[in-house]
């Protein structure tokens, strides 16, 4: 091969190195999506997660009152975050979704929610479990987050980040990075 060859040819491998690397890593900064849809494409990826946040302080507190055990305190709320992952990547509501947002699902409101079940949780003598809902809203609630595999997964069939599928599905935004046929 000729070196003008060689190097084309791996210029060209360069370029789609980089292409599939930009279109696997999502950042908040990409200059892809304006503010509005990332924040749109944030709240449709965090709605399952928050969903199951809530499940899970209901079935904490329903379990001071009927005993449950701790693979259905834990795989309820992680099969609620399945079936609304699985519901809102086949569909998608945007008003439903920012409804959510700003009720149930706000930080705000999720706060509210995990100081009433924590505080019931304790004066009832249930202290483990008031501990877990204050450390799941805190630092562990990726525990229920399995949507995320999920959404990996589905995303494949785009060869894109799933919050890039999701445009690409919803909005057939077409991005820079996509390989031209």
């Amino acid at each position: 091969m000729e070196k003008e060859q060689t190097d084309q040819m791996y210029e060209n491998i360069r370029l789609e190195a980089a292409r599939r690397t930009e279109a696997l890593i999502y950042t908040l900064n990409n200059p892809y999506l304006t503010a509005y849809q990332k924040t749109e494409v944030e709240l449709w990826f965090q709605l399952p997660i928050h969903i199951a946040l809530i499940t899970f302080f209901v079935c904490a507190i329903y379990s001071i009152y009927v005993p449950l055990p701790w693979y259905l305190l834990l795989g309820i709320p992680i099969a609620v975050n399945l079936v609304s992952g699985a519901i809102l990547w086949a569909t998608y509501h945007q008003k439903l979704v920012f409804a959510f947002y700003l009720t149930l699902t706000h930080n705000w409101m999720l706060w509210i929610l995990t100081l009433i079940s924590a505080s019931w949780l304790a004066v009832t003598g249930h202290y483990k479990l008031a501990i877990m809902v204050i450390l799941l809203k805190l630092i562990l609630s990726a525990f229920l987050g399995w949507h995320i595999i999920l959404y990996t997964v589905l995303a494949r069939k785009y060869h894109m980040h799933p919050k890039y599928s999701f445009f690409k599905r919803f909005y057939a935004h077409k991005f820079p990075f996509e390989a031209s046929a």
